[in-house]
């Protein structure tokens, strides 16, 4: 993944472009959604193989802890993309980047997020 070193914000102003970005992102995130629970699925399988549970058998352990590991990082990488704010769980909004935490943000959440840490005396925390 390639982090950018400045602040950065997309704003569409066009409707037929901010309908297209909404639903390339929609279908994005029903696709990752799939794989996701096809990994959680392929874990269900797993434990329900009865010596899973009795005998903790190493390769089955391991298999399980792979599958996690995917997903996890499955998970890391849609929140530091630009599909979904992590703040609202919003995706059909501009974006604005954060190097410092290197995530995208939805202008409205971003905004608020700097005012807050601005007062709080962290304003690097978003430029």
């Amino acid at each position: 993944m390639i982090l950018l070193k400045k602040k950065r914000t997309i704003v569409i102003k066009e409707p037929c472009l901010r309908r297209i970005r909404n639903n390339l992102r929609t279908i994005i995130l029903k696709a990752n959604t799939q794989i996701q629970l096809r990994i959680l699925d392929e874990i269900e399988r797993i434990k329900q193989i009865p010596d899973y549970y009795e005998n903790h058998p190493p390769e089955l352990l391991n298999k399980v802890q792979e599958l996690y590991d995917k997903e996890k990082q499955i998970e890391r990488i849609k929140r530091a993309s630009i599909l979904l704010c992590p703040s609202c769980f919003k995706s059909d909004k501009d974006m604005t980047y954060n190097p410092v935490r290197g995530e995208w943000y939805c202008t409205d959440c971003y905004a608020k997020l700097k005012k807050g840490f601005t007062e709080e005396g962290q304003p690097e925390q978003f430029p």
